[in-house]
């Protein structure tokens, strides 16, 4: 069932798991940027 359907619609099957994979990647990333960024500004105002 899957592969007969990445073999009729290759681009949209892949097209649609990386937006599926690439929204947990980026939700990941964006948050662990945001804590990196919060830890260094707390460190930042206790060095302060």
């Amino acid at each position: 069932m899957l592969l007969s359907k990445l073999v009729c619609f290759p681009r949209i099957t892949i097209f649609y798991m990386l937006m599926k994979d690439s929204y947990w990647l980026y939700r990941m990333i964006k948050s662990k940027i945001f804590m990196n960024i919060l830890k260094n500004q707390i460190k930042g105002g206790f060095r302060k």
